[in-house]
């Protein structure tokens, strides 16, 4: 088999190419694994142990991170805060308190149901 240079200076050039964007592709992968568990932390771990795979895993973490940065969200004001966090901690106790209750988990589950229910649904 005779090869000549300037077939051999292409097929070097080929093969040097190949190399390099495949390198820059794990780097990127790499990269790419390490952001995701800094941004996620332990959720990172057990979305790899649950899908099986870290390349499952990362793709799902991605399209959660792509959800997300289309959601318009917007900071609270500190006063907006404040009387939603009054307001969940009141209607907590409010739900639970008769769960503690003797007898009254019927009345809570009876109440509870009728504050689910709208007029013209059923």
């Amino acid at each position: 088999m005779n090869i000549d240079r300037d077939t051999l200076i292409v097929l070097s050039a080929v093969v040097i190419a190949l190399v390099v964007a495949l390198a820059a592709w794990l780097i990127y992968r790499e990269r790419q694994s390490q952001r995701l568990k800094a941004r996620f932390g332990p959720e990172y771990g057990r979305a790899v142990e649950h899908l099986g795979s870290r390349t499952k895993a990362e793709s799902e973490l991605k399209a959660r991170e792509t959800r997300v940065e289309r959601l318009r969200i917007v900071p609270l004001s500190p006063a907006d805060a404040e009387r939603f966090a009054h307001e969940s901690v009141q209607r907590d106790d409010e739900e639970l308190a008769p769960l503690f209750m003797p007898g009254a988990a019927a009345d809570f589950r009876f109440r509870r149901l009728l504050s689910l229910w709208r007029p013209g649904t059923a």
